[in-house]
């Protein structure tokens, strides 16, 4: 028979829940009361909870208007919006202006220039705006500059036309006054097919450290660029899997579709299909049928071609009429996840094989001649070395109006990538021709990493139209007029700082734009590559200690800097709002644009949910508010932290989003110290950091508790705790309600990532007691109490970090030590925490939840209803927490 221990500590005796209990011995009150001792020696909670005494009577909390809220969030939002597009639309018309009156080279238009002092004349012009040798002072902000691609020959042209007719005195002139008139419009851009941009105001471009380190910045591949030149598309890639493509060919195609997925965003969808002998889709789902291009969307999509095996020979007919059946929407599109599962834009089909030994005539000439107006664009790709010219891909692209091209080595991979939008901005430029710059609608991209280090941004964007001059020879668009804003800019109007509710934005396809638990990785230089070969004292003078040089495979932190996947990863509202009744009704709301006055209510009544569209975007502003909660508030000034400098301990301070995201340039480490020195500045005062700061001087006595350095030490040296054990004891640490953390020993900061993110998450709970509680996370056990006001809203959690086994061997030890526990000798003692995990017993076993370390005692309990078991089902896994199992 099992004894089952469920044991809650509190600071003066234990309490036994009786009908759990067989025999109690007598020493249990001890043992108790040595658990509290060592507790309160090692987290020191007695100075922490009696400085938070001081400030409970200051301590308040207020309940805020949902819908007054959003009406003024809106509001500004509109005003914003506007602005900027009405800015774009100055600058893309004076853009399509001095691109029509432009014909320099009219008579040598494609010719490489032959007089050197001309080509020498324009390399210096360039030079001089050139954003690379600049440097950023006032008097050159107020002008434009230029970048040219690292591809692009200066001398080109190409090159030298666009950069006559970006700087023409019309364009400057129409950037300077938008300037004047939005002093915090952000960059503005114009990108053209020579690889050349013009932006404003011009800036020092980053490129650091320069020895090791490649500029990739292209504005053919920036987002902003590739949504204005086409419109949304559904793809499907036929890829040839037969033996012969097995090596560099299969290489050359994997790189080429990670390229091409890379231009693709949520407005586009994508469906695939491999051949050889056989054929199959790529994503081998039940619904076979098309995807959004979300970032995960891609990565599946992009990992499943690394699992197909090339073998057997390439029958192409039937695959190939599968994928325009595909396109046609022949299949049973009712088993769709995705309810808008096409974007109503282009069709293509692209094909990448090393040859095929058939020709599908009967196929081919059934689809051109019975089209009628729904055009498929078939673009062919010939890969491999020595492949060279295939009949059958350059006829059907011919035919269909598509394109063609070869790929035999890496060099072609970048410039064939593009060959599918070169196509689609020659159809868009002549759709647009008769449409004025005024009246047509941006783009808008969705929210990405800006190349130069600003950050998170949104960027919207116009095509500029070329005229029919003979120097624009094939194309029908000069270039993409674009302008940025920051994130910092649209957030400013959100309520960031308060409790009871939270506000994010999403476009008209339900994806995230902001939102308060998105992930956005760390803000750093994009479009950029950096070599392995280096002069490692160079580097270490110009980047430091934290620069990372990357060796053999790249990893998603280089494809990111590279620009091959997104910067910042698209994610549907459903995956951080959950899918509920109310969630579906709010998203249909979005994507039909039918929000309205009236809140949704979930099912619990305990969540309300108000949308608003935002005007001249596809934008939608929502306020989810918590009916039951209220923003606590700090009522009094706090002018002086009192912060000590003490090595040993650790102030922690994750947010990025506050203070006008001025803690974004700085890593999650230093965010403390600068929002320390800002906090109570102009710029914090929208987000009233009194209550965190309060905090911050209220932690000032236990921070200077501990020993002190003036130096870093590492852990083996640090002096521990009274009463700790040198090999279990981690750390000691407060984590306080505006998620500001401090610890000891700073070494052990590795160690906090599961203790910030457990209690960031619980901070609304109201489950406050004087009990002493436990909690294992990622290999360690937490015993922590928690701080309350009088409303009963938690503070503050002051606690310990143990390793997982230490409670274990403790227990075992003092059983060994006192007679009365010999029951545990003949029968298995556990003790248990209140969510079911298993953190001391006398059997052998390693400590872990009850589910995992006795199932069948847990089955029992379970059925004997002495637990409930709340959980989600996911992938065919049961997801074991915390909340796992309540007693």
């Amino acid at each position: 028979m099992l004894l089952f221990l469920a044991l809650l500590f509190r600071l003066s005796l234990s309490q036994l829940p009786g009908e759990t209990i067989e025999e109690a011995p007598a020493s249990i009150a001890r043992f108790s009361a040595n658990i509290v001792r060592d507790f309160e020696a090692q987290s020191r909670f007695s100075l922490v909870e009696n400085e938070f005494e001081n400030l409970k009577a200051n301590i308040k909390s207020q309940k805020e208007d949902a819908a007054s809220k959003l009406r003024e969030a809106s509001e500004n939002l509109d005003n914003l919006v506007s602005k900027r597009v009405n800015a774009l639309k100055k600058l893309a018309a004076s853009a399509e202006a001095s691109a029509a009156i432009f014909d320099e080279y009219d008579d040598q238009a494609y010719a490489i220039p032959q007089v050197d002092t001309r080509c020498e004349a324009y390399m210096k012009k360039m030079n001089e705006s050139d954003v690379h040798f600049v440097s950023n002072n006032v008097e050159q902000n107020s002008r434009s500059g230029v970048h040219i691609n690292v591809e692009s020959y200066q001398c080109d042209p190409r090159v030298m036309r666009d950069f006559d007719w970006t700087g023409t005195k019309f364009i400057e002139k129409t950037m300077t006054e938008n300037k004047e008139k939005i002093p915090e419009i952000g960059q503005q851009y114009i990108g053209t097919y020579s690889g050349l941009t013009r932006m404003y105001p011009r800036r020092h471009w980053k490129v650091e450290p320069a020895p090791i380190t490649i500029d990739l910045f292209d504005p053919r591949f920036r987002p902003w660029f590739v949504n204005a030149e086409s419109v949304p598309k559904d793809i499907v890639f036929l890829i040839d899997y037969s033996g012969s493509v097995k090596g560099p060919t299969m290489h050359l195609i994997k790189i080429t579709m990670m390229y091409i997925l890379s231009t693709l965003n949520p407005n586009d969808y994508f469906f695939g299909v491999y051949f050889n002998n056989k054929f199959n889709p790529i994503i081998s789902c039940d619904n076979r049928t098309f995807m959004p291009a979300t970032t995960s969307n891609k990565k599946v999509f992009f990992e499943e071609l690394g699992l197909l095996k090339e073998i057997d020979q390439a029958h192409f007919s039937t695959p190939l009429k599968f994928s325009l059946d595909v396109l046609r929407g022949n299949l049973d599109s009712n088993q769709s996840l995705f309810s808008d599962y096409r974007s109503e834009g282009h069709k293509l089909l692209i094909i990448f094989t090393d040859g095929v030994d058939e020709w599908p005539h009967q196929i081919l000439d059934e689809e051109f001649q019975t089209r009628n107006s729904e055009l498929i664009r078939i673009f062919g790709y010939s890969m491999g070395y020595g492949t060279s010219l295939l009949p059958l891909q350059r006829y059907m692209a011919c035919k269909s109006h598509g394109g063609y091209s070869e790929i035999d080595s890496i060099m072609d991979v970048k410039p064939q990538s593009r060959m599918m939008q070169n196509v689609l901005s020659q159809v868009r430029g002549e759709e647009l021709k008769s449409t004025k710059a005024e009246n047509r609608e941006p783009s808008w991209t969705q929210l990405y990493m800006e190349a130069q280090g600003v950050g998170p941004t949104v960027t919207l964007s116009l095509p500029v139209v070329a005229s029919d001059q003979r120097i624009w020879n094939n194309q029908s668009l000069a270039g993409v007029a674009a302008i940025d804003i920051s994130i910092k800019e649209m957030t400013q109007f959100l309520p960031t700082s308060s409790e009871q509710m939270y506000a994010y934005i999403v476009d008209n396809n339900g994806m995230l734009i902001y939102h308060p638990q998105l992930q956005i990785p760390k803000t750093e230089v994009h479009c950029v590559r950096r070599s392995a070969c280096y002069d490692a004292q160079q580097v270490k003078q110009k980047a430091g200690s934290g620069l990372r040089v990357h060796y053999g495979f790249s990893d998603e932190r280089v494809y990111r800097l590279v620009g091959l996947i997104d910067s910042i990863p698209t994610l549907d509202m459903y995956d951080l709002e959950g899918d509920s009744t109310a969630i579906r009704d709010l998203r249909r709301r979005i994507t039909t644009k039918t929000c309205y006055e009236e809140a949704i209510k979930d099912d619990s009544h305990t969540k309300e949910f108000h949308c608003a569209h935002i005007k001249n975007s596809p934008f939608t502003l929502v306020i989810v508010n918590n009916v039951q909660s209220k923003t606590v508030y700090y009522d009094e000034n706090v002018p002086d932290l009192g912060l000590s400098k003490n090595k040993l301990v650790t102030f922690f301070y994750p947010r990025r989003d506050v203070c006008h995201w001025k803690l974004d340039d700085y890593s999650i480490h230093d965010r403390f110290n600068v929002w320390a020195d800002i906090s109570d500045k102009e710029e914090c005062q929208k987000d009233d950091m009194r209550l965190s700061r309060a905090f911050t001087k209220a932690i000032g006595t236990w921070s200077r508790s501990w020993p002190s350095s003036d130096v870093d030490i590492p852990c083996i040296h640090v002096q521990y705790p009274e009463n700790a054990s040198v090999s279990h004891y981690v750390n000691s640490f407060v984590h306080t309600r505006s998620k500001l953390t401090a610890f000891y020993p700073t070494c052990s900061s590795h160690d906090m990532k599961e203790v910030n993110k457990k209690f960031d998450e619980e901070i609304k709970i109201t489950d406050n007691n004087c009990f002493v509680q436990f909690s294992m996370r990622a290999g360690s056990l937490l015993i922590y109490r928690t701080i309350a006001d009088h409303e009963n809203n938690r503070l503050a959690v002051v606690g310990t970090q143990w390793k997982e086994n230490y409670f274990d061997q403790y227990f075992d030890n003092f059983t060994k030590r006192n007679s009365d526990w010999k029951v545990c000798k003949k029968q298995e003692c556990s003790i248990i925490t209140r969510n079911g995990h298993v953190i001391a017993s006398s059997a052998s076993r390693s400590p872990a939840h009850l589910a995992l370390f006795d199932p069948q005692l847990f089955e029992s309990l379970v059925k004997s209803n002495l637990v409930s078991v709340t959980g989600h089902k996911e992938c065919d896994n049961w997801f074991l927490d915390d909340n796992f199992l309540e007693s």
